[in-house]
């Protein structure tokens, strides 16, 4: 049988993420793939200017 492939199952929601990102030109993982709170922790932090921000350049 010498079979030079491997093969895998895949989510469904799991494959659309995938194809999401290939066909998004930055790879941006969307927030409704994420895990929820992730998502909340991320908003709930403030952002403070760093010494790298355009402003400061």
């Amino acid at each position: 049988m010498k079979r030079n492939y491997i093969s895998c199952e895949l989510h469904s929601e799991y494959y659309r993420m995938i194809l999401d990102r290939l066909n998004n030109t930055n790879g941006y993982i969307k927030d409704e793939y994420r895990i929820q709170s992730i998502v909340e922790k991320h908003k709930n932090q403030e952002i403070f200017p760093t010494l790298f921000t355009q402003e400061n350049i």
